[in-house]
């Protein structure tokens, strides 16, 4: 067991009321400085060391610190080697006195990726900083806004989900997550798989960005009353399509983001048209077409927390005019009257 000794931050372990070892932290801002950590001969190589560096990562949690940093010896290669295998690195900064020189380590204990570093990501990155994670950001855009905010970020194509999970391994991750684009939903929900992390299950995640088996599944469960969708491909014949679909048809990319390659079609000679527009905006090269729904649109904003689902918001979309509809904005609240 470990306690708390006195009013200076030193903390003893104990083994059948006898000390075996001990450490002194100190708390600056969001960092927890490890000053000493000394463990009695005859105990070492016991895994005492290693019970005292769970003990001040517990400690550094309990005081929502997300930094530990601590100085050794740069002739200890023992003890260097103990904290590495903790997961410690050592930094570029040295300590120079008279007699000796040191070497910083540090650990980060909560780690997030963060896939997508754009315009609407870097709000998430922003305040990932706030809650004091350590942040690192993918993006396929070398001059992505967001990566000035992060702590570590690399120029990947967050499509390539087996580079991503590959960055993921380096960096020891403690949690990934994307917003605001659908392209970075199924990395993200392959790396948390991969890597055993929270995330949206992988099977799932592959049903919602695609929006043809989205809208297939609404309609064999009846969740509206819209005709069955369509999948369709470059060589698909849309001749003898075009004459079985009821009008006017939405036509999407499958797997597409903000309305890309979407639009509007109110006449059976403008389908391949629009089919071929949506296929090339997307990466499966597949298109959808639905039913087009008349009315104004609405958004639920929810979270989804051990299966219950909370409603944040219903907000009311403001999109372009026909026969694109992208989204332009959002107004809450939504103006809805309440049922």
């Amino acid at each position: 067991m470990w306690k708390r000794h006195g009013k200076n931050n030193i903390y003893l372990i104990k083994s059948h009321n006898t000390v075996v070892a001990t450490f002194q932290i100190k708390k600056i801002e969001g960092e927890l400085h490890l000053e000493k950590l000394a463990i009695i001969p005859k105990y070492q190589g016991k895994g005492i060391g290693t019970y005292c560096i769970d003990a001040i990562e517990k400690i550094a949690k309990e005081l929502n610190c997300n930094h530990i940093s601590l100085e050794v010896f740069d002739k200890s290669e023992h003890a260097i080697k103990f904290y590495e295998k903790n997961n410690y690195i050592i930094c570029d900064e040295k300590i120079h006195t008279l007699k000796y020189v040191e070497v910083k380590m540090e650990k980060y204990l909560w780690k997030i990726l963060i896939i997508g570093a754009g315009f609407l990501q870097q709000f998430v990155i922003k305040k990932a900083n706030e809650l004091n994670y350590y942040v690192f950001a993918l993006d396929g855009n070398p001059n992505a806004i967001g990566f000035k905010y992060a702590d570590e970020y690399k120029c990947i194509d967050i499509v390539d989900q087996e580079k991503c999970l590959k960055y993921a391994k380096e960096k020891k991750i403690d949690g990934v997550l994307t917003a605001a684009t659908d392209y970075g939903v199924l990395t993200a929900s392959y790396i948390a798989k991969k890597l055993n992390l929270p995330g949206l299950d992988y099977e799932v995640a592959k049903i919602i960005k695609n929006k043809y088996l989205v809208r297939k599944i609404l309609c064999e469960k009846k969740v509206d009353d819209t005709n069955f969708p369509y999948e369709v491909e470059s060589n698909t014949d849309f001749e003898k399509l075009s004459n079985k679909i009821d009008y006017p048809v939405m036509v999407k990319p499958c797997d597409g983001s903000g309305s890309r390659g979407a639009s509007r079609v109110n006449d059976p000679k403008d389908l391949k048209k629009a089919c071929i527009e949506a296929i090339n905006n997307s990466l499966s090269c597949k298109a959808e077409i639905e039913t087009f729904i008349f009315g104004k649109e609405y958004g639920v904003e929810s979270l989804v927390e051990n299966g219950e689902v909370h409603v944040l918001a219903i907000m009311k979309k403001e999109m372009t005019k026909p026969p694109y509809y992208a989204e332009l904005g959002h107004t809450i609240p939504s103006g809805l009257s309440p049922i």
